[in-house]
This record gives structure tokens, C-alpha cells and sequence, in this order.
């Protein structure tokens, strides 16, 4: 598990990111919120948590370059409470074309 030096994410520190592999860079205010980051340059923003005895869970946010930190936050730390309280973690899905 890889932590961002300072304390959380934000865009500066994002965009500062490079990677040679598939790599999650976890920060430290809220736990389970993360930016994943592919060697092509691509980032998104995930979650990852668990319900009492259930599995973990992963959930994509969003994309990076679609969404501020601030508001990825928000949304993360709704997600969280969604998943520990043994609901279901979106309310809605997105469809691919």
C-alpha cells in the first residue's frame, strides 16, 4: 500500500504522479480513498472498503481528469458510509457504449 507523502490527495500531487505499473497511491485523511494510476498516464479515483465480514470492495469514482478532489471526496466518504452501513455502494451505474 503506497501513502502520499503529504497529508492528502489533492490535484498538485496528483499530477506530480508517474508510474511504470499499475499502482494505488492510498490517502491518509480518508481511509479507503485512493487514485489509481495506469503507466499510460491515466487516473482514477477509487474506493475500497468493507461491511462487517463481507468482502472488500472496490469502486471507481470517477476519472481524474472529470472530477475535482474536493468533490471526489465528498463522493468517496458517501460511498464509505454506503458500503458499512450494507447498502449497496452506487445508487445509480454508468453504461459503456
Amino acid at each position: 500500500m503506497v501513502k502520499l507523502r503529504n497529508n492528502r490527495i489533492s490535484r498538485r500531487t496528483v499530477d506530480a504522479i508517474a508510474v511504470e505499473r499499475d499502482t494505488v497511491f492510498w490517502d491518509r485523511e480518508l481511509q479507503g480513498f485512493g487514485v489509481r494510476v495506469y503507466p499510460s498516464g491515466r487516473k482514477v479515483y477509487i474506493v475500497q472498503t468493507r461491511a462487517r465480514g463481507d468482502a472488500k470492495k472496490r469502486i471507481t469514482i470517477g476519472r481524474y481528469e472529470d472530477l475535482s478532489p474536493s468533490e471526489t471526496r465528498r463522493r468517496a466518504a458517501a460511498v464509505i458510509g454506503r458500503i458499512k452501513s450494507g447498502k449497496e455502494p452506487a445508487t445509480h451505474t454508468r453504461r459503456r457504449s
